[in-house]
Parts: C-alpha cells; sequence; structure tokens
C-alpha cells in the first residue's frame, strides 16, 4: 500500500484552514464562522478533540472541496486514536487516561527516521550534513514537528544511535536502509504508525474509489515450515522492487509501503 507524505489530520485541516489560506483569521473570528466556540476549536486544532460530523463539512463549505473527502480522514483519525488506545491499554494497562495517547496524531520517530535514510544514496556514499539536515527538518514539519534545533538533534542521536547513519565532520552516509523498532515504546510507535497507514488505505479504497493508494488482499496455504523461508523471500522481492524504482529527487512523491502477512486465528498446524 503506497500513501503520499505525512497524512494531515482533521485538526489540521482546521488550523491550515485558519493560518494559511491568506485569510488571517483569529480563532475567535473563524470559531465565529463556523458557528463554534472558539475554546473547541483551539482543542479541535492541537487534536485533543474531535469534531462532529456537522462541522466537518461547514468547515469543507470554506474550504469549497467535497465534504466525504474531509469526513474520511476524520474517520481515519478516529480509527488511529482508538487503536493507539486500544494497544496501551493491552500492553501497559492505560487508556483514555494516558496523556500519551495523543501522539497518535502527533510526529513519528519512525516515518522521520525513514524519511531521513530515505534521503541518503543507497550507494553508501557521503553527502554534504548541511542539506542533510535540511532536509531531515523538512521531514519533522512534515510528520507535524516544528523543526526545531531540540527534534532535530535528537532525531539525528536516535538515528546514529540505532546504527542507521554516520557522521564525519561535514559529511552523513547511510549504514543501514531500515529502520527496526527494538524497544517497547518504538514498537508502539511503529505499530500506530502503521495503523494509520492501513486506515488510511482503507478509507481510500471504501469512501474514495478514485484514490491512487493501493490496495490487496492475497491468500495462501504455506507447507508446514516454510513460514521463515516465505517471509524472507517475500521481504527479498519488496526490496528489489523499492529499490528499482527508489529515487533521490526530493521534489516526487514520497511513498511508504506497508506489508503484513499473517495467518488466521485457530489455521495453525
Amino acid at each position: 500500500m503506497g500513501v503520499g507524505a505525512k497524512f494531515q489530520s482533521i485538526g489540521e485541516l482546521f488550523y491550515r484552514t485558519r493560518v494559511l489560506r491568506g485569510r488571517e483569521w483569529t480563532l475567535r473570528r473563524f470559531a465565529a464562522e463556523l458557528g463554534v466556540d472558539h475554546v473547541l476549536l483551539s482543542y479541535i486544532e492541537k487534536g485533543q478533540r474531535f469534531p462532529s460530523e456537522g462541522l466537518v463539512r461547514r468547515l469543507a463549505e470554506i474550504r469549497r472541496e467535497d465534504a466525504r473527502e474531509l469526513l474520511a480522514v476524520l474517520c481515519r483519525d478516529r480509527m488511529v486514536r482508538a487503536f493507539a488506545r486500544e494497544i496501551r491499554r493491552a500492553l501497559s494497562g492505560e487508556g483514555d487516561d494516558d496523556p500519551a495517547a495523543t501522539r497518535a496524531l502527533g510526529v513519528s520517530a519512525s516515518a522521520v527516521s525513514a524519511r531521513a535514510i530515505a534521503a541518503l544514496p543507497d550507494s553508501g556514499g557521503a553527502v554534504p550534513l548541511s542539506r542533510w539536515r535540511r532536509s531531515l527538518r523538512n521531514a519533522l514539519r512534515a510528520e507535524g514537528g516544528k523543526g526545531s534545533k531540540t527534534e532535530l538533534e535528537g532525531t539525528i542521536t536516535l538515528l546514529q544511535r540505532k546504527g542507521l547513519v554516520e557522521i564525519k565532520g561535514a559529511s552523513v552516509r547511510k549504514t543501514a536502509a531500515h529502520v527496526h523498532a527494538a524497544q517497547p515504546d518504538e514498537r508502539i510507535d511503529l505499530a500506530i504508525e502503521f495503523a494509520g497507514i492501513f486506515a488510511k488505505s482503507l478509507t481510500d479504497e471504501v469512501i474514495r474509489p478514485a484514490s491512487e493508494t493501493y490496495f490487496q488482499n492475497h491468500f495462501l496455504t504455506l507447507p508446514a515450515g516454510q513460514r521463515k523461508q516465505f517471509q524472507r523471500e517475500l521481504d527479498a522481492a519488496i526490496r528489489t522492487v523499492i529499490e528499482k524504482f527508489a529515487s533521490e529527487d526530493e521534489s516526487g512523491d514520497f511513498f511508504q509501503v506497508l506489508v503484513a502477512a499473517t495467518s488466521k486465528e485457530g489455521e495453525h498446524r
């Protein structure tokens, strides 16, 4: 399943409509235009509350867009938030009171890492560190961050600790091409990101039939004992295709590919 750059949350769409469309609306003025309390609008823009479907339809009118497109975003955000809440409850007993649950619609460390690695040559050749830092800052902003110095340095430290990049002087090069989630919080972060990719693919397939999202389902029966071999060969085939089409042109479309292969419950042999 391929998806374009960072998914804008419904809250970000409200914020961008108010701030970035040249109208210079204050929070209070835009809230009045929408017919809601400005405090509620603030919560919506920050991703702390979901808007009603009626309010989303009103936003679509202001943006002069098809309401179904924005309702699809709302649907996706709800699915991701529910997934984040349930997976944290299952793993740690924390549910609605978990303050970290709002991270489901925030910056994803694994997504930023993937973008940072994709910006470096697959050959392992070095590129100017200053140019790569600019790409990384843009990646942070594309994933919902501020691109601040603290975020930038923290991400670089993480990439170095995980052995993904090597910095020597004024140059940087890629030392690994795939992000591996090792720590529990990293696995949760990656799981939530996967949920976002799946949710967008699902809403694109069902609600946006004209979307370019690729969504397929395949079935097979594996011979006993060949599961690991199948996974290795599937991974190798996917990497071959990705490396064939990968480009270092930052002006191109950024895609994420989610692959899941699992057996049905009760069908283990």
